[in-house]
């Protein structure tokens, strides 16, 4: 697999049972000749760390992560404080960090194969406060959700083989799906940038 340079290649292997695991880092360089040289690194790990402002600009958070584990800090970006650290690293825990309002809403596929979702306060986020939002379901994997507006959440689902948008209202926690008429669609959500609230926008394309 080509790294983003163009000058890498990382090499996978795996194990018994396993999935596909980043094993070393190959330079390639073009002499004059024909022939690409190859040298080769092993990689001590397989994980990556990725800073990241989200939508809300409030907090800048920095995730690690490998294959099948994660965890997530946060900070302030006026503040010169430490990071907060929302949960530690476990194995086959996979979270992932959202801000909105004075929550942190994660999803999480810890006792929960297809990922969930929790909410918690910004100032004490650790797993003792997780509060459900969006319960886990056998049959309905949950992807990123996309905060609408100040009271709602749009979260992109997948049912059936089909993707699905579903609303939540964090007040009452009532949820809706949005309906499609074709049986065969694409849809997702994105910014409308023109209007102060941000709302999910969802385009059906149906295939024939």
């Amino acid at each position: 697999m080509w790294a983003a340079d163009n000058a890498h290649a990382v090499l996978h292997g795996r194990g018994p049972g396993q999935a596909p695991v980043p094993r070393s880092t190959a330079t390639i360089s073009a002499p004059r000749t024909r022939r690409t040289r190859w040298s080769t690194k092993r990689r001590t790990s397989a994980s990556s760390s990725t800073p990241a402002a989200r939508a809300s600009k409030a907090y800048i958070f920095l995730t690690s992560s490998s294959h099948t584990a994660s965890r997530c800090a946060t900070r302030r970006p006026t503040s010169r404080r430490s990071v907060q650290l929302i949960a530690a690293r476990e194995k086959d825990h996979e979270y992932y960090v959202e801000h909105h309002g004075d929550r942190f809403y994660i999803r999480t596929n810890q006792n929960a194969p297809n990922f969930r979702l929790v909410s918690a306060p910004v100032t004490d986020p650790g797993k003792a406060r997780w509060q459900e939002v969006i319960p886990h379901r056998l049959d309905v994997m949950l992807e990123r959700p996309h905060h609408a507006s100040p009271t709602t959440t749009c979260a992109p689902e997948r049912e059936g083989g089909l993707p699905q948008l579903t609303v939540t209202d964090f007040r009452s926690g009532a949820s809706h799906r949005i309906a499609f008429p074709e049986p065969v669609y694409t849809c997702g959500t994105g910014d409308q940038r023109r209007v102060r609230e941000r709302r999910p926008s969802a385009t059906p394309t149906s295939r024939s």
